[in-house]
């Protein structure tokens, strides 16, 4: 089985793309997979929902979507969402973003990263 570390970017972008994530996932591996996220990716969720843009109305449905997905919640050991995920995550992970240079640092570690291509495609 697939594990999938989700970034808040990924959470937001799958949001504000109406992309059915599971389904789209489902779709690439085509294997049975489990999504995760971390605690801190929550903080950051909490924090952009709170502020007046317009990306705090996504932030607020990525928080919903959440428990909506049945996204399993890591304990990080970093305030950084970034910082837990490239610490964290191995040759075992998939992780999914659309930051080009967590992407990059994940990538050179071997790390498989899927995302976001063409707005709603996603590839990896």
């Amino acid at each position: 089985m697939y594990k999938i570390i989700l970034d808040t970017n990924a959470l937001i972008n799958v949001i504000k793309q109406k992309i059915d994530l599971v389904q789209k996932i489902d779709n690439l591996l085509q294997k049975p997979f489990e999504l995760y996220t971390f605690d801190s990716v929550i903080n950051e969720l909490e924090k952009l929902s709170k502020k007046k843009s317009k990306s705090s109305a996504f932030a607020s449905i990525a928080l919903k979507s959440i428990s909506e997905y049945d996204i399993k919640i890591i304990k990080g050991n970093y305030k950084n969402a970034d910082k837990d995920i490239i610490n964290f995550a191995d040759t075992n992970w998939i992780v999914f973003t659309n930051d080009r240079k967590l992407k990059s640092i994940l990538e050179k570690k071997g790390i498989r990263v899927i995302f976001i291509r063409e707005l709603k495609k996603i590839e990896g």
